[in-house]
């Protein structure tokens, strides 16, 4: 499969609120709707990057990387679906086009742990282990304790060690 980028342009998905700012209830709700019209993802899904992810529970990874890459460079998901991108290339084995994206998401944002993570999985299967374990430590350093993201970054950092241990 050729290698494809992500995003195409669109519209400002940003709205307007009624606070303030004199707009209609009615005026506000409208483009309420236009918002949410445009982030819909096939079967009533809220955004490509959730229906993606349904398809990739499903292993359907090839339809899952082309609903990904519907989302428009300007949608507020942008930067979950470059880092979707990159988990749905690593599970179909494109650890070249996997590392590309997930670099771009870093590029992106580098206050934000999810690429960090995925990038640590990509390292653990190029057995790339201390970049992997610098990209899990990090990922650590951008969260709460406790959150959500945790268990994820204490998975594959046992992981690594492991590895480590192995090496």
């Amino acid at each position: 499969m050729a290698a494809r980028e992500i995003g195409t342009p669109g519209a400002n998905p940003r709205i307007a609120t009624a606070s303030g700012n004199g707009l209609r209830a009615d005026g506000v709700l409208a483009q309420l709707a236009a918002f949410e019209a445009r982030r819909d993802g096939p079967e009533g899904t809220r955004n490509h990057v959730t229906a993606a992810w349904k398809l990739c529970d499903e292993s359907r990874y090839e339809e899952a990387l082309e609903e990904v890459l519907k989302t428009p460079e300007t949608h507020p998901h942008y930067y979950h679906s470059v880092v979707l991108c990159g988990h749905i290339r690593r599970m179909t084995v494109d650890l070249e086009g996997a590392e590309r994206d997930l670099n771009r998401a870093v590029k992106m944002s580098k206050r934000r742990p999810e690429a960090y993570i995925h990038r640590a999985w990509l390292r653990l299967d190029q057995n790339c282990i201390e970049e992997g374990i610098e990209d899990a430590i990090r990922a650590r350093e951008l969260i709460n304790p406790g959150g959500k993201l945790e268990a994820d970054i204490c998975e594959i950092l046992d992981l690594l060690h492991g590895a480590q241990a192995k090496s």
